[in-house]
């Protein structure tokens, strides 16, 4: 068994601004028309490397063989992992404050446990598993509305953070059973060997949402837009001469 602490600490990450966005005033008005610095452009995307991120993970991990009938890896992770930029794909909701985007990221899981090994090693009913227990990564509220007249759409209601909502966790069980059959009694480079095998992938079919709808102005607001996919089988034949 294993424990460890992980710390990371990422400066000059990058992101992007709209440098000619819109100066608003203290009590800006959502109807009216805020003119852009330079009326000659519009957005003119900006990047730079002024973001930072932080990671504090606990991290233990377990290998070896539970009595007879079982062998295998299991891991577990509790981590925080915040950033101040998405990318460089985002662009924060004011373009002349970006370090207040500072907030849990995109990616942030608070809990992850994975599991890989085989029940009953060595023996002609051997199967293969495969464990994944993941806590849901967050997304962000938005109003709907442009209110810093950008055109980005990514405003959230006052004093709402980024990626304060939580999205669903992720559960998945997979198993794994081979068999090699022998078809003559040669060993070594001489055998004739046929392999069959069956894999089944999320085997009890759990629901695994993905993205999730922020916008308040919504009607489906706080539901999943996409899921991982489903149940699926597949089987496997081979030949070895």
């Amino acid at each position: 068994m294993t424990a460890e602490y992980r710390g990371q600490v990422q400066v000059k990450a990058f992101r992007s601004v709209d440098v000619n966005a819109p100066i608003l005033p203290p009590n800006p008005e959502l109807s009216a028309n805020y003119p852009r610095p330079d009326p000659r452009y519009g957005q003119i995307q900006d990047i730079e490397s002024g973001g930072r991120a932080l990671v504090n993970a606990l991290d233990l991990s377990f290998r070896g063989d539970l009595g007879h009938w079982f062998t295998g890896r299991a891991q577990y992770a509790f981590a925080h992992f915040f950033n101040n930029t998405g990318g460089l794909s985002q662009f924060p909701q004011d373009q002349y404050h970006p370090n207040r985007e500072w907030g849990r990221a995109d990616l942030d899981r608070r809990h992850k446990f994975n599991l890989l090994g085989t029940i009953n090693p060595d023996h002609w009913l051997s199967l293969g598993v495969a464990a994944t227990i993941y806590s849901g990564t967050p997304y962000t509220e938005t109003t709907g509305n442009d209110d810093y007249h950008t055109g980005l759409g990514n405003a959230r209601p006052v004093g709402v953070a980024r990626n304060t909502l939580q999205g669903q966790g992720t559960t998945s069980f997979d198993a794994l059973y081979g068999h090699d059959f022998r078809l003559t009694k040669e060993t070594g480079d001489k055998a004739k060997v046929l392999s069959a095998g069956i894999s089944a992938f999320d085997v009890f079919n759990h629901t695994n949402y993905q993205k999730y709808i922020g916008t308040l102005s919504s009607p489906r607001f706080g539901m999943p837009t996409t899921a991982s996919p489903g149940r699926q089988i597949q089987f496997s034949l081979g030949y070895r001469f």
